[in-house]
């Protein structure tokens, strides 16, 4: 039996940090594009102050994107390390995908769900 799932995520705060610097970003857009249609099904933009309103919801095939501009201090940068931090609300399971950020802070992360039959 085949059943459509949804699963709904938190995005927590992206982990773009390091002990002796003030990293950050800012311009963060999260969109879900459905697949084989133009139009996007959700779009939000966020910051490290002020998180999105609600959780994102992927259906089979959904594609989430992620964009931002990591920062030291003021300062547009290439960060060392960014990944985002998935969280199911439900269970508390977490997982992290990294960013592909270039020199200029700019970073961009896709994610496609994709549903099994089991």
């Amino acid at each position: 039996m085949m059943r459509n799932h949804i699963i709904a995520f938190s995005i927590c705060l992206i982990s773009v940090a390091t002990a002796a610097s003030s990293w950050g970003f800012d311009d963060a857009t999260v969109s879900v594009h459905q697949k084989g249609a133009g139009a996007v099904e959700q779009k939000e933009k966020f910051t490290a102050g002020k998180p999105l309103k609600n959780a994102i919801q992927l259906e089979a095939q959904d594609t989430m994107k992620l964009i931002l501009t990591t920062k030291e201090g003021n300062k547009a940068k290439r960060a060392h390390q960014t990944f985002l931090l998935l969280e199911d609300p439900t269970s508390g399971l977490e997982t992290s995908f990294p960013f592909q950020v270039k020199e200029s802070g700019k970073g961009k992360l896709d994610l496609v769900r994709i549903l099994n039959s089991l």
